[in-house]
């Protein structure tokens, strides 16, 4: 079923069947799910351009009225901006007398008060900067995976979390019984209004559903200049539900993985965007360097799909080196939502300004003590704890 001319389409129903964003644990289902002989990239990459073209074609008039519309709605916000910035000169300069600290980002104050405790026992307040993250993807309505596991990830990270819906799932940890993207327009129109009030320091990307969508989130991030993108490619969910058009599937290599600091794919999701079989580690590196030429600065090759083990494997490769990341095997069966809480938790560290290299190794350091501490909750792969540093 393809989809409408604004990216909409009906909602799906299915058996039930492992969510999405539990694709990275030992019970995972082996990925003979996706085609073992994908299309060349390049080939994919040609029918996509067409595909665009004639999607475009009709919707040109509607989205230049909303670029006019959100044109005129980011001018006046703006404005409002600078007058609060004039206004707000005096109070700063009062804050500053009193011993406060501001930090002034992207034209604007952010501001979070904390209590320092002076020798004279009085509190006096503190203020720093709070770093934002965006994460653009579909919702779990179990809360495991999705922007639900992004925005616990990013709190409890440290990152304020701001978030662009693509899609609204009905699941559970038994699996994905129904599905159904939002229009194209409505999720440009939140990542518009995020940004333009809430600039994020890091951007995610995890399930984009549609063609259209892909295009529209990668031509909304390039016009808004929106920095470190990670993207998770989400497209097959464990049992086989289908998350992402096919024809998606090129617009993501085209729109978005030459602006990816970070492509994350799973074995399955790297077989099919390099287009080679991946059974083993030297596998993994073989289209880890495939997937790294279609654009992304670093592409991590989550191992585990890969038969269970006593450890598991991620292979990362940069421009200038690659390296493995081994760590021993949890034996869980909660592992609903560990793709969407990797990527989400690498955002959030290149948010708060970690090089990629550290970012990746303290996602992961984050990602095993979430599933070591899983609540055990849902008749099927629960969620994790994603506050297991708290309680």
């Amino acid at each position: 079923m393809s989809a409408g001319r604004n990216g909409r389409r009906p909602a799906r129903t299915a058996a039930a069947t492992p969510a999405c964003g539990s694709p990275k644990a030992s019970h995972a289902t082996p990925h003979a799910k996706i085609s073992a002989s994908p299309a060349p990239m390049a080939t994919t990459l040609a029918h996509h351009a067409e595909a665009r073209a004639e999607r475009r074609a009709g919707q040109q008039d509607d989205h230049r009225l909303e670029r006019e519309r959100y044109g005129r709605e980011r001018e006046r916000n703006a404005d409002l901006r600078r007058d609060d910035g004039e206004n707000g000169d005096e109070e700063d300069g009062v804050r500053a007398l009193r011993g406060g600290q501001t930090c002034v980002r992207c034209n604007r104050v952010e501001q979070r008060a904390t209590f320092e405790t002076l020798e004279t026992g009085i509190h006096v307040p503190r203020f720093y900067c709070m770093r934002i993250a965006l994460t653009i993807a579909g919702s779990d309505s179990s809360g495991g995976a999705g922007i639900q596991a992004d925005l616990k990830t990013f709190a409890a990270c440290g990152v304020y979390g701001t978030s662009a819906v693509t899609a609204v799932t009905a699941q559970n940890s038994l699996g994905i019984t129904a599905w159904e993207a939002v229009p194209t327009e409505l999720v440009i129109a939140q990542i518009e209004a995020v940004a333009t009030d809430f600039p994020p320091d890091a951007v995610k990307t995890g399930m984009l559903a549609t063609a259209a969508i892909v295009e529209a989130t990668g031509a909304a991030i390039a016009s808004l200049g929106l920095p470190k993108l990670v993207v998770d490619p989400v497209m097959i969910a464990t049992g086989g539900t289908r998350l992402l058009e096919e024809d998606a599937v090129a617009a993501m290599v085209a729109e978005l993985f030459p602006q990816a600091e970070v492509v994350t794919p799973n074995i399955p999701e790297a077989a099919l965007l390099a287009g080679c079989p991946v059974a083993n580690v030297e596998d993994m590196r073989t289209a880890a360097r495939r997937i790294l030429a279609l654009g992304p600065r670093v592409v991590v090759v989550k191992g585990g799909h890969l038969s269970p083990g006593p450890d598991v494997i991620d292979v990362v490769c940069m421009r200038d080196r690659a390296f493995d990341l081994r760590a021993a095997r949890i034996d869980t069966p909660h592992t609903h939502g560990t793709g969407c809480t990797f990527a989400s938790a690498i955002a959030a560290r290149l948010a708060l300004g970690d090089a990629v290299e550290d970012a990746i190794r303290s996602a992961r350091t984050y990602l095993e003590g979430a599933l070591r501490s899983a609540p055990g909750l849902g008749r099927g792969r629960g969620p994790l704890n994603h506050f297991w540093r708290v309680y």
